[in-house]
């Protein structure tokens, strides 16, 4: 194996590219089970017939973990919208085209959307009344069946050379309402800085075909409340605008 090049880096990752190959390594703290799970989740959405890299194997590379899968030549939506913000437009296009596109698939065997964002709010250390009536709305929301790619991110998506679009990093896919997702792509905009850009993705998701504006707009502060706790001091305070904002209009009807 040839890690000629590094593609890109986080927190709890470094992809390398070695040939035809991405080769994703693991931090050594990350969870054996949270990487099997990655590779089932990527394997689902490849028969699914999504656009995805094809998963090869998980494996170790000098002691760590590591997952393989195709290489993929091409940009990601962040990096071609901060190189031709004059297109923001179309990349916004094809960007939501490609959410939606995942949205048309069924997979039972994900994890409901649902389920995990009651779970999340309940140990989101936001205080007890707040999480009582966060808990109350979402048991008034449908329990959708699309699946959802879970951290629709513009860094989670890329164009080939050739202009055909890809999902990347599944290791979030659930199943659930599309609206649910989307409200968090909205909100993933918002906390990376791309306020402008979050409105427009906005506009254009809730005027599709089959999305439920209020829906949509109901999931945005149950979604800040899932995402909280995992979140840094100043994404924080942006999500919890929008859970105190909801919340006090709620209160008011």
């Amino acid at each position: 194996m040839m890690l000629d090049r590094i593609i890109s880096v986080s927190n709890r990752t470094t992809v390398f590219r070695d040939g035809g190959n991405a080769v994703k390594v693991y931090r050594a703290s990350y969870p054996k089970s949270s990487i099997l799970n990655e590779g089932m989740n990527l394997t689902l959405a490849e028969e699914l017939g999504l656009p995805v890299p094809q998963f090869r194997q998980i494996t170790t590379v000098e002691n760590r973990w590591a997952m393989i899968m195709d290489y993929i030549a091409g940009k990601t939506f962040l990096r071609m919208l901060t190189e031709s913000p004059l297109k923001t437009d179309a990349l916004l296009s094809r960007w939501t085209a490609l959410q939606r596109t995942i949205h048309e698939k069924r997979c039972a065997a994900l994890p409901q959307v649902n389920d995990l964002a009651a779970q999340r709010i309940e140990a989101s250390g936001l205080p007890s009344d707040l999480i009582r009536r966060l808990s109350a709305r979402l048991q008034t929301l449908p329990r959708g069946h699309e699946v959802c790619h879970g951290e629709f991110a513009l860094s989670n998506a890329m164009e080939s050379a050739g202009g055909k679009a890809f999902a990347l990093d599944w290791k979030h896919a659930m199943q659930g309402s599309g609206e649910a997702d989307g409200a968090w792509a909205y909100l993933l905009m918002q906390l990376d800085g791309f306020d402008k850009e979050a409105e427009l993705y906005r506009e254009r998701f809730v005027s599709l075909k089959g999305v439920d504006a209020a829906l949509f707009e109901q999931w945005i502060p149950l979604g800040a409340a899932a995402h909280y706790r995992e979140s840094n001091e100043r994404k924080r305070a942006l999500l919890l605008s929008y859970i105190e904002t909801a919340d006090r209009r709620e209160r008011e009807k």
